[in-house]
Order: structure tokens, then sequence, then C-alpha cells
């Protein structure tokens, strides 16, 4: 029997609902821009940028701006207005005059920080609860299973959870703005199971092995979720969506579809 399991957030618990750029044009008819970004082609166009942007953002302000002078809400105001800015909108030539013209009169400050703050204020709206969630969190603690979450996320992660209320299936809620490092780095995954009573200051290498043997980290992260879980010694479960065709050629990695099938793959 697992003493503990750790889970990745999004897109193993929750997921964005529709995408992100339905949810920022939603946003933005919202602040009064009925004119641009109300068709699906001009959302899916603020999503193509926003995965752009979002790689561009954690390359140069890491763990959203920890230790880059910036705050997470700072960060996130500088990733909206990237993700506008870099669009093209409908008869107007991307990057013209009359582009950055457009651009500046959308993105005033007080647009970006509205953007931002959908987010918070519209939870329920803006992501969902994976259809198996709950059921998974269940078994676990009808086992007795320790839980914790090991995010690459921000503080508004409570937030989200407390809003699903699902907070107290877990013992531990990790997030690597406020552990002060990303998955995969070892130390948030040490950090959790000091914190959840998994293992101690006193253990050494030997007992931490053994101990790390009996839990097992699941994400859908090949190398954020399990190979920095089997970095320290973890279990690693990498859960499958039903769209994703990754070839994985480690038998060390369990792979699933649905959370409470970890246990059954592993037989306990």
């Amino acid at each position: 029997m697992f003493k503990a399991i750790s889970l990745d957030a999004t897109g193993t618990l929750f997921r964005v609902h529709g995408s992100v750029g339905q949810i920022y044009g939603e946003a933005a008819r919202n602040k009064g821009w009925e004119s641009v970004f109300n068709t699906k082609e001009e959302c899916d166009l603020l999503t193509s940028s926003f995965k752009d942007v979002w790689i561009y953002m954690n390359n140069k302000y890491p763990n959203y701006g920890l230790g880059s002078g910036i705050n997470s809400d700072i960060w996130w105001e500088k990733a909206v207005k990237k993700t506008f800015s870099k669009i093209e909108m409908k008869d107007i030539p991307y990057n013209s005059d009359l582009h950055h013209k457009r651009i500046k009169e959308l993105l005033d400050e007080g647009t970006f920080k509205y953007i931002v703050k959908y987010w918070e204020d519209n939870i329920t709206d803006c992501w969902d609860l994976l259809d198996d969630t709950v059921e998974s969190l269940e078994l676990f603690k009808s086992k007795n299973i320790k839980l914790a979450i090991i995010s690459n996320f921000h503080e508004q992660l409570h937030q989200i959870i407390s809003n699903f209320n699902i907070e107290h299936y877990f013992d531990v809620i990790a997030t690597s703005y406020e552990y002060g490092c990303e998955k995969p780095c070892e130390e948030i995954f040490y950090k959790t199971y000091k914190n959840m009573g998994i293992i101690n200051n006193e253990d050494n290498t030997v007992h931490i092995k053994e101990k790390f043997n009996q839990c097992i980290h699941v994400g859908d992260h090949l190398l954020k979720d399990c190979e920095g879980a089997k970095n320290v010694g973890l279990k690693a479960g990498y859960l499958r969506k039903s769209d994703d065709y990754t070839v994985i050629n480690d038998n060390k990695i369990i792979v699933v579809t649905s959370l409470k099938d970890i246990l059954k793959s592993c037989e306990i």
C-alpha cells in the first residue's frame, strides 16, 4: 500500500475551461471590446499567442517572476499584455502603426489588470474539475493514503482548490512560487514529503529511498513530473490524456488514463 501520493494540479486535477483564448476573449468583451476577439478564430489566435508568450515568460521570468524582481500579479499582467500585442486583428495590418495604436488603446493598465483579476473572480468559469478527480481522491483517502499537490503554480492555486471544495483531501498543497523552486527540481519534492511527515531531517539517503519507494508522484508532464519524481526516488505515474499519443518506453513510469487506476496498476 502506498503511504503517500503527490499529484500535479493543472491537467491532473483540473483544466482550463475551453481555452485561454476563449477566457481572454470573454474578459475583453466584458471590458467593452465588442468589435474584436469575439469569434472563435480570434480566440484561437489568442490561445496560440499565449502559448508562445508562456514559453517566453517562463524563460525570462521563471517561477512567475520569483527572484526576478516582480511578483506573480505583475508576471501575469506582462503575459496578458504580450499575448494581446502579438496577435493580428481583423482588417488591421499586423505590426502596422494602426495595429500598435489599437493595441495601445486596448491595453491600458486598467485593462490588463482587469483581465488578470477576471481569472481570480471567475474561477468557476475559468477552470473545470476533471471528471474522476473527486472519485479518485475519495478512493485514496479511504485507503488512509496521505495526499499532496506539487504544482508549478502561484498562490492562486489555493483559491482554485478551495473553490472546487477539495482542499480537505490534501495534507499539503505545495506551489512552486511559495516553495521557491519548480519541478523537476528535487527540493520541491523533498520539502513536500517532509511537510507530509513521510521523511524528516534525521533520515539518511537509505531511509529516504526506502520511504520514497512506498510513495508515488503522478502528473501529466514527463520531465517535470515523472523525471522529477524518479530523480528523488519516488515512483512515477504519468496521466495520459485521451489525445496524448506519446510513446513511453520507460518501464519505471506507470502510465494510466485515470487517477484511480494508480492503485490498480500497482497491485496494492
